[in-house]
């Protein structure tokens, strides 16, 4: 006979200590099976920038604009990442529907393929300029692998958005030639009608109107020296940005991104932490189940009461 809660416990814990001992080992083992994914799980980080435009092309924006543009390219650097292109890259350079245990004969293979490598990516701005990719898996080597790789393939992803890139501006610039050339043109064509017009007044000194259209001859060379000269500084600065574009759209000069480190194989164990919590948790579930088997037993009485 149990006379008090002291003696009650002790009396349960010599009954049960098989059973908890059993249940202690599959709670262990539950245990590893939950907390493995994220105990288990391995970190490649590769850290990188991106080389900034010529200051050719940069100089005709204001600090604002320039400030925008990097903005705008290092958005577009971030989205890159998960493309269709880098995603089909990856998997099958590193075969990752054998990888990730994906069955491809199950509908949908490819998405879920996807999916699970994007939701083990991530990319961020460290700053306005530094970049962080990491990639976590498993297995070590493969972390690191895919991050470098994912670097690498984002280059070639980059330099030919920006070769695209100068291309339209190129274009542009061609245009704007056009352009700075045709109001030359008509600057040239005024001056010359202006001209033809003076010598006809001078050939007429008796002419009463000779000095007021003298007056509007100088103002209109005035006015038409004054557009060719800006139409002149802006073809010299557009051939400038043009003949700067036409050199970085080579391949060889089109600018790439910078590793500044790679990733590394992650040499740090986590299994250690893995059964350290996993005991842990084993342990606070047979004590909460301990507990939950004494208040049974402690409040027998009461409880037969209740339910009687």
């Amino acid at each position: 006979m149990v006379n008090n809660a002291t003696e009650l416990f002790i009396h349960l814990f010599r009954k049960y200590r098989l059973w908890l001992v059993l249940l202690y080992v599959i709670l262990v083992g539950v245990s590893v099976a939950l907390l493995k994914p994220k105990f288990l799980r391995y970190k490649g980080q590769n850290t990188f920038y991106m080389a900034p435009d010529s200051d050719a092309r940069r100089k005709f924006l204001s600090p604002r604009l320039q400030v925008a543009k990097v903005n705008k390219t290092a958005e577009r650097v971030l989205h890159l990442v998960y493309s269709e292109k880098m995603m089909n890259k990856m998997i099958i350079t590193y075969d990752l529907y054998d990888h990730y245990g994906i069955d491809t004969l199950q509908p949908y293979f490819h998405q879920r393929t996807v999916n699970i490598l994007t939701s083990r990516t991530e990319i961020y701005r460290v700053s306005s300029e530094i970049i962080r990719l990491t990639v976590y898996d498993r297995n070590n080597e493969i972390a690191a692998a895919i991050a470098n790789s994912m670097v690498g393939q984002l280059n070639e992803l980059y330099r030919n958005y920006l070769r695209r890139e100068y291309l339209n501006d190129i274009e542009l610039y061609k245009s704007l030639m056009i352009q700075s050339k045709l109001s030359a043109d008509l600057q040239r064509q005024k001056l010359d009608s202006v001209l033809n017009e003076f010598k006809a007044i001078v050939s007429d000194r008796s002419s009463a109107e000779s000095k007021e259209l003298l007056d509007n001859i100088e103002h209109e060379i005035r006015s038409a020296s004054s557009a060719l000269t800006s139409i002149t500084e802006n073809q010299v600065s557009t051939l400038e940005v043009y003949t700067e574009t036409m050199r970085l759209s080579r391949p060889s000069n089109i600018n790439s991104i910078v590793t500044i480190k790679k990733a590394l194989p992650d040499m740090r164990s986590h299994k250690y932490l893995l059964a350290i919590y996993s005991m842990i948790a084993s342990l606070v579930g047979v004590m909460i189940i301990f507990s939950f088997i004494y208040m049974l037993h402690y409040y027998k009485k009461q409880l037969a009461r209740m339910f009687s």
